[in-house]
């Protein structure tokens, strides 16, 4: 990953959002739980034809840095790197962008919930925002938004542009009171806007 400004491509159009939620039911009834992507790629890709390209989970069920649990909403950043939920394992996945050879790494980084289940500031619970697609946003800085549906929360990971990873711990943004209708609660977040504005 570079020290670059982010600018993310939405995969929230019509037609991403269609083509995403046609396809996870189906990727969740493999044993590989690969998320593909078919129709929607990097400006600077390569275009792609024919069968979908597995490029994340591609060894399988599990939580190495090759495997994924769940797959659940996804979003790509202006140099194609792929940030991807995995809501069983209750992480946030980056999976960066060859430009050279057009492909994606086989290996991802965890860049949020590196501290497991729970409530901490390096931890999320994910489960429950069902082949939502919006579950994690990036904003222009490339800080890294994520609805912590478990948590009744939205977590912010910054991104710091000279060593260009996330912060371990996410910031509460918004909710984190607890489960409620209170003006500092939230209900089971699903997604989160995208792209995120401040």
């Amino acid at each position: 990953m570079g020290t670059h400004s982010r600018r993310e491509h939405d995969l929230a159009s019509a037609g991403a959002r269609s083509w995403w939620r046609r396809l996870l039911p189906a990727a969740l009834g493999t044993a590989a739980l690969a998320i593909v992507i078919a129709a929607v790629v990097p400006a600077s890709a390569a275009v792609l034809s024919g069968s979908p390209v597995p490029v994340a989970g591609v060894n399988a069920f599990g939580i190495g840095v090759g495997q994924f649990g769940s797959p659940g909403g996804l979003v790509l950043d202006g140099n194609g790197d792929l940030f991807a939920v995995d809501q069983s394992k209750n992480r946030v996945q980056e999976y960066l962008f060859n430009t050279i050879t057009s492909s994606y790494a086989k290996a991802g980084t965890t860049v949020a919930g590196g501290g497991g289940t729970g409530s901490g500031a390096t931890q999320l619970n994910l489960a429950g925002a069902v082949y939502e697609s919006s579950q994690v946003a990036l904003d222009a800085k490339g800080d890294l938004f994520i609805a912590d549906t478990g948590n009744n929360r939205v977590q912010e990971y910054a991104f710091n542009s000279t060593t260009g990873t996330y912060a371990a711990a996410g910031t509460t943004v918004a909710g984190g009171a607890g489960q409620g209708s209170g003006a500092t609660q939230l209900s089971s977040p699903g997604g989160v806007p995208s792209p995120v504005r401040k």
